[in-house]
């Protein structure tokens, strides 16, 4: 009950609970809370264990991290997963919530997660990038920690930020499509803004209905301050372009297909190179 319903660990000194176990189980001797804590305490210990060994192990893997006020005592917390691909699947864990007692400055939050990944004991140098709200202290947080070059703000988030500025409408399957935990999701954001683009470029508005087309600008706008930035976020252009359903078709911009592009094949042509010196090097 403690676990799956999350009952707090005091409800085995409760009275009401302690006549329950009389009645279903009469020679049954309730654990203590503090034996509970203890049997909690060994558990964590084995299952985090077990997942830093599976850090340790992936080859490559991203967080995402969110701050959150409780509107009852006003405390914020720092929510941090990780995204590791196993046996070619895609899975997470959160890697803790945690209490934030100071201001929410770039560089506190920066030392927070720097200090989370020591303790989970995660290579740097292993993290491809760090999906955030858009928040500026977040974006400077992962300058500090990471470099700027490894944020990614969460497109799903930017979506309903862009629904709820411009019109209040449903894009719920868009923002289900791009928040799959079992499948990645990166190479579909720049062709989701390309056809979210489109179809609302289509939309034909009579000339008289000039609430229609100023709802119709609003709304390209956001998206284009919002979202058109996609194409020139790196890892976005190259899961795009490896991606056999999408390749180049959905890009805007000539120039950032090509230079996304450019960077693929250096990175092949380096990869070549370093075999064929490798196969040279007597042995």
């Amino acid at each position: 009950m403690i676990c799956h319903d999350f009952q707090p660990l005091s409800i085995v000194e409760d009275e009401g609970f302690q006549k329950l176990m009389k009645v279903t189980a009469l020679n049954y001797k309730i654990p203590s809370r503090k034996s509970f804590t203890n049997l909690l305490n060994k558990k964590y210990d084995v299952i985090s264990n077990t997942y830093k060994t599976k850090i340790k192990n992936a080859y490559l893997y991203c967080l995402t991290t969110d701050i959150w006020t409780e509107p009852m005592n006003s405390k914020s917390f720092l929510g941090i997963t990780v995204q590791i691909v196993e046996n070619y699947k895609l899975s997470s864990a959160n890697l803790g919530v945690y209490e934030l007692n100071e201001r929410h400055s770039g560089e506190y939050i920066a030392e927070k997660l720097a200090d989370v990944c020591s303790k989970w004991e995660i290579d740097n140098d292993k993290i491809t990038a760090v999906i955030t709200n858009g928040a500026s202290n977040m974006g400077l947080a992962i300058e500090l920690f990471l470099g700027r070059q490894r944020n990614i703000h969460c497109f799903a988030h930017q979506l309903n930020l862009v629904a709820e500025r411009a019109i209040q409408k449903d894009e719920e399957l868009s923002t289900k499509e791009i928040s799959g935990e079992s499948y990645v999701t990166t190479s579909i954001v720049i062709p989701l803004v390309y056809n979210l683009e489109q179809k609302i470029q289509e939309i034909k508005i009579e000339a008289s209905a000039q609430i229609g087309i100023k709802l119709k600008a609003n709304l390209l706008s956001e998206i284009s301050r919002r979202l058109g930035a996609a194409e020139q976020v790196q890892l976005l252009s190259i899961a795009t372009i490896f991606d056999p359903r999408f390749k180049k078709i959905y890009f805007k911009d000539k120039l950032n297909c090509g230079k996304a592009v450019d960077y693929i094949n250096n990175l092949i042509k380096e990869d070549t190179s370093s075999k064929t010196k490798e196969n040279r090097t007597p042995k």
